[in-house]
C-alpha cells in the first residue's frame, strides 16, 4: 500500500479553545473531507485564536494488509478567518515516540482553503516514506495555530 489518508481517531493534547459539541476534539473533526472520500459534517468543529495552541490527534491503524507505507496524506476541513494577522496552521507528522516524518513541517493558510473565511479543503502529503505497518500505526498529527 503506497498510500494512505489519515483519518483522526483520538486526543493526545487538546489546547484549541473551543470544541463543538464536545467533549472530545477528535469527535468533532474524525469524519474528514470529501477530499478522503468523506461527507464531512460542519455541525462539529475545533477552533482557536490563541497563538501556539496546539492539538494532537493519534489515527486509525492502517488496514490489515499494509506492508509499506511510501506516502501519507492529511486533509483538511476548515477556514482562517484572520487575514490581518497572516493567521496560518503548522502540521506536523510524528510517530507517538516524538520523532518526526520527513517532510515536517507543513503550513496552512486561508488561501490555501480557497481565501480566508471560506469554508474549504486542502491536502497535504507527505511523499518518500518507506514506513513498516507498525511505524504507520504510530502517527500522530499536530495542528498548531500560528500568526506571523
Amino acid at each position: 500500500m503506497p498510500s494512505v489518508n489519515l483519518k483522526v481517531d483520538g486526543d493526545v493534547t487538546t489546547q484549541w479553545d473551543t470544541v463543538v459539541p464536545g467533549p472530545n476534539h477528535w469527535e468533532a473533526i474524525d469524519e474528514g473531507t470529501t477530499l478522503g472520500g468523506n461527507i464531512p459534517d460542519d455541525a462539529d468543529y475545533i477552533e482557536t485564536v490563541t497563538v501556539a495552541d496546539v492539538d494532537e490527534f493519534t489515527v486509525e491503524a492502517t488496514p490489515p494488509n499494509t506492508d509499506t507505507v511510501s506516502q501519507v496524506v492529511v486533509n483538511l476541513r476548515g477556514q482562517i478567518d484572520d487575514s490581518a494577522a497572516t493567521a496560518r496552521i503548522q502540521v506536523d507528522l510524528f510517530h507517538s515516540s516524538g520523532t518526526p516524518v520527513t517532510g515536517n513541517p507543513k503550513y496552512v493558510t486561508g488561501t490555501n482553503f480557497g481565501g480566508y473565511g471560506v469554508l474549504g479543503e486542502y491536502a497535504l502529503t507527505w511523499s518518500g516514506l518507506t514506513l513498516t505497518k507498525v511505524q504507520a500505526d504510530s502517527l500522530q498529527v499536530r495542528k498548531t495555530f500560528l500568526a506571523s
